[in-house]
């Protein structure tokens, strides 16, 4: 009889560390956990949507948009990486970010911790000038394209800069093709105190900059969503 009285708690107790451990395992080891508690089907493109906190805000985006998230040791969400085909259709989009075998005709989006993220005019005068190889030459788009000289350490890059007022941009463009496939082009935007975005091209779609900026920075508007203030 002790046995048997015995052998009910001890099972319990083990059928509890069971459903911890399996909980643990799904937070850190499932490559997206929030993909596990998708929301509603949004009316306006029919899929999914996805809500991921963030430090000072959250994402709420598109499940099939999501091609990464990735975490910090103690679980809170770092970086997420969400993928747009180009040309833009929030009523086609596609059934998982997987289908971008090739980024040729996709903009990356990236969520990520803020580092001091000066303004383009700023960051122009006070980093990148002193490194430049000569005077600007025209670029794609209205752009003026600065080369980096060969001892600088952004040798393997090459900026295009706008100087229109309502729409300055700050553009690096690799000279190599990333591990991601095609040559990328990238501009930083900030998000908020905590977060900024980085939206990544295909290098052939320079001349296409002011549309993908704005596209950009429209999702950016359409999927953060700022922590409410205590």
């Amino acid at each position: 009889m002790r046995e048997g009285s015995l052998l009910v708690p001890l099972i319990m107790t083990l059928s509890v560390l069971v459903v911890l451990a399996s909980a643990i395992l799904a937070f850190y080891f499932f490559p997206a956990p929030e993909l596990l508690l998708r929301g509603k089907p949004d009316p306006h493109t029919a899929a999914h949507s996805v809500r991921i906190v963030l430090d000072d805000g959250e994402l709420v985006v598109p499940s099939s948009l999501v091609a990464r998230i990735k975490r910090r040791t103690l679980g809170t969400v770092h970086q997420v990486d969400l993928q747009v085909p180009w040309p833009y259709n929030p009523a086609r989009l596609p059934a998982n970010a997987q289908e971008a075998r090739d980024l040729s005709d996709w903009m990356i989006l990236t969520f990520q911790a803020r580092e001091k993220l000066l303004d383009p005019a700023e960051r122009l005068e006070k980093i990148y000038k002193v490194y430049f190889a000569g005077p600007p030459t025209p670029g794609p788009g209205g752009l003026q394209r600065h080369a980096f000289a060969a001892s600088s350490p952004y040798a393997d890059l090459e900026l295009f800069v706008s100087a229109d007022p309502n729409q300055p941009a700050l553009i690096r463009c690799d000279l190599k093709p990333s591990s991601l496939g095609p040559i990328l082009c990238e501009a930083r935007v900030p998000v908020s105190g905590a977060t900024m975005m980085r939206y990544r091209f295909a290098q052939p779609h320079l001349a296409e900059w002011r549309q993908l900026d704005a596209l950009a920075r429209a999702l950016l508007l359409e999927f953060f969503r700022p922590a409410l203030k205590k």
